[in-house]
């Protein structure tokens, strides 16, 4: 790779980014002489019109006294002439480039909804309102995509604990931009407590929860016994919480409660390392519970495997001595 000595006008270096849309949002602008003394950094070029064209990951590669630098992966955006992206191209070495392209009006999400609601189900009218069972389907296609968008940004680095941490915080916030286009009054809110020896301690990275909500939720499974402590349970906090708990849930502003384990391998069994809540402002009727539960028993799935991957990463290089 030939070696950059100086900055353009249109070339600037960041520490970090995030990925919620393309193009990507580059974080912590610094110098390039800043970027030389980073493990990693990423450089973004922009064209007259302050847009953002290529993005790329340098990785440093130390042999010996060199430093040289790797590229791993770049992200290439062209635009339409009113400004909207019209192609992406994603670009890992070794791999066969990857493209996605776009019409020239792109659709908010509710008329992206609408036109999938047409081609897939052909609706007589469009005033009618989605089933149930289109819902569900639309709603896991977009988060199917939120997937492929987010573990694409972490291609190449380290699938350690700081990178659960970054990918889990990614996905969080997605999900909840999902469930406010399920039901736009629900301000949801997903927060999370460890199991185990540190019961009820808040995990970082989450929505802060409402004070007492791991007692309300310990106390409703107390007197629930017969609900397995490995399922998917939503109350509906008029309907199924005691009085104490409608008051406490009305201050607090919460309609529902889901709640599921993320569960983890433990030597040669499963345990359950964390609790998940999604909390809801409005009370869900039997339909949005549906879509709800089944968002977020995606979600739950999706940050057992990142844990499961950064625990492999963590254990391979202690075992080998890198750590």
């Amino acid at each position: 790779m030939t070696e950059k000595t100086t900055d353009t006008p249109r070339t600037r270096y960041f520490r970090t980014f995030s990925a919620y849309r393309h193009p990507v949002q580059p974080h912590e602008q610094i110098e390039y002489s800043q970027a030389q003394e980073l493990p990693t950094y990423y450089e973004a070029r922009y064209d007259d019109q302050e847009r953002l064209i290529e993005f790329v990951k340098q990785l440093r590669a130390e042999d010996g006294s060199r430093k040289e630098w790797a590229i791993m992966f770049t992200e290439e955006y062209q635009y339409f002439d009113n400004g909207k992206l019209k192609k992406r191209t994603l670009k890992v070495p070794g791999q066969s480039d990857q493209i996605w392209e776009f019409t020239r009006r792109q659709r908010s999400w509710s008329n992206y909804f609408d036109q999938l609601c047409d081609r897939w189900f052909r609706r007589s009218s469009r005033s009618d309102r989605p089933s149930i069972e289109q819902l569900s389907l639309l709603v896991h296609e977009q988060f199917t995509e939120i997937e492929a968008e987010v573990f694409e940004a972490a291609v190449g680095v380290p699938h350690d604990n700081e990178w659960a941490f970054k990918i889990t915080s990614q996905i969080v916030g997605r999900v909840r931009d999902i469930i406010e286009e399920v039901e736009p009054n629900a301000a949801p809110r997903i927060c999370a407590f460890a199991e185990g020896p540190r019961d009820g301690l808040k995990l970082e990275g989450f929505d802060e929860p409402p004070t007492s909500l791991y007692g309300v939720v310990d106390s409703w499974r107390d007197e629930h016994s017969e609900v397995s402590e490995l399922e998917t349970i939503t109350l509906l906090t008029k309907r199924d919480l005691d009085q104490m708990g409608q008051r406490w849930a009305t201050d607090s502003n919460i309609g529902s409660i889901t709640f599921a384990p993320i569960r983890a391998i433990d030597g040669d069994k499963l345990a359950i390392a964390a609790t998940l809540f999604l909390l809801t402002a409005q009370t869900l009727n039997e339909e949005e519970v549906c879509v709800v539960n089944s968002i977020f028993r995606r979600l739950v799935r999706q940050i057992q495997d990142v844990v499961e991957v950064a625990r492999v990463y963590e254990v391979s290089n202690q075992d080998s001595g890198r750590l």
